[in-house]
């Protein structure tokens, strides 16, 4: 049955992406993809077996206040950069979460650390890490915090793909020996690093489209 839910939920939130892709359908994605994650928790919750849902509660509750007071607040000319920052934060809550996991399987307290697992966390810290930080830089120049203009220099490309060289040779070392805690943080921090500069090459106008 966690397995049935699972699938119904992934299975949604493939669908609310792709209505959250139109105007019309946009409101829908975004119930259905509400609706897969409340699926999903409580499967792992069924899956989990004991725990202390206290924290849960609370964590529920603070983040449905902050987004009532946000959609109710924010005017609609600013929607683009709430939804910039809460995608950073989303993907910052990612990354977290993969590092927590991470930090288990070097203290000796994890579960799991076959190499499938070790990579999905190098995957959710990278991919979390690059949101985090590209979509901060997004709402900076949405916001006027950061020029709109594209902000270049030279040898960006070549320095671009230097870094994604260096996170992925990082990653597989990180994989094979995760017990290196300085190799896991350098991925963090060139990953952070990775989502700014990609992010700062391109205009305000088509930071809508980045996030």
């Amino acid at each position: 049955i966690i397995l049935i839910a699972y699938l119904v939920s992934a299975t949604l939130f493939i669908l609310a992406i792709k209505q959250l892709g139109k105007i019309d359908t946009a409101r829908r994605g975004n119930v259905l993809s509400s609706i897969a994650m409340f699926i999903a928790i409580i499967a792992t919750f069924f899956k989990l077996g004991h725990f202390d849902p206290k924290l849960i509660i609370i964590a529920i509750a603070i983040g449905t206040i902050i987004g009532i007071v946000s959609a109710l607040k924010v005017a609609m000319t600013s929607m683009p950069e709430m939804v910039g920052i809460f995608n950073g934060f989303g993907g910052g809550a990612s990354a977290l979460v993969a590092s927590v996991e991470m930090l288990k399987i070097i203290n000796g307290t994890a579960v799991d650390s076959s190499t499938s697992t070790l990579t999905t966390i190098m995957l959710s810290v990278i991919i979390g890490s690059i949101t985090f930080s590209g979509s901060l830089i997004a709402f900076g120049k949405l916001k006027g915090i950061i020029s709109g203009q594209p902000i270049t220099y030279y040898g960006q490309n070549i320095i671009n793909l230097i870094i994604l060289i260096t996170i992925c040779s990082a990653s597989y070392l990180s994989i094979t020996n995760p017990y290196n805690l300085n190799m896991f943080y350098l991925i963090i921090g060139i990953a952070i690093l990775l989502g700014i500069l990609s992010v700062i090459p391109i205009g305000g106008a088509d930071m809508p489209v980045v996030i």
